[in-house]
């Protein structure tokens, strides 16, 4: 067999985590300050329609002494299956002269993209597509 790969191009980019956590490590590669750098990529993704965003930044950031960065803002589910459901998560490895940054960034949506196939879902701006809550009597 042959394999086959198919190539789809990211709609919203500012609303991909795996492509903010690229962005984010190649600017801490060309040696962006850290805060600069996380808060540019959470602006971003507020700017676009998220509705939340948070960015960790761990390991040898600046000195010799390791230690765990938490940028956020706006809403973010944790926990249960809202958090699988709406929240968009990647994770980096940026390998550094002093040693490895890990990269993590989660972007809240509160949609999902295969409410777009079912009839209960509206569409909002050709971007956002909200499912409908039914009504309970």
């Amino acid at each position: 067999g042959k394999v086959q790969l198919f190539v789809e191009r990211v709609v919203a980019r500012s609303l991909s985590a795996m492509a903010q956590a690229e962005t984010l490590k190649f600017k801490l590669m060309s040696a962006m300050p850290v805060r600069r750098a996380a808060m540019g990529i959470i602006r971003n993704a507020i700017e676009a329609g998220a509705k939340g965003c948070e960015v960790l930044v761990g390991g040898k950031v600046k000195g010799q002494r390791a230690k765990a960065m938490k940028f956020r803002d706006g809403y973010m589910i944790k926990s249960g299956t809202a958090a699988k459901t709406f929240v968009d998560h990647a994770i980096r490895h940026c390998f550094m002269r002093a040693g490895c940054i890990g990269v993590q960034v989660k972007i809240c949506l509160l949609y999902t993209s295969d409410a777009a196939d079912e009839e209960d879902s509206v569409d909002l701006g050709g971007r956002r597509i909200i499912k409908k809550k039914k009504k309970r009597r």
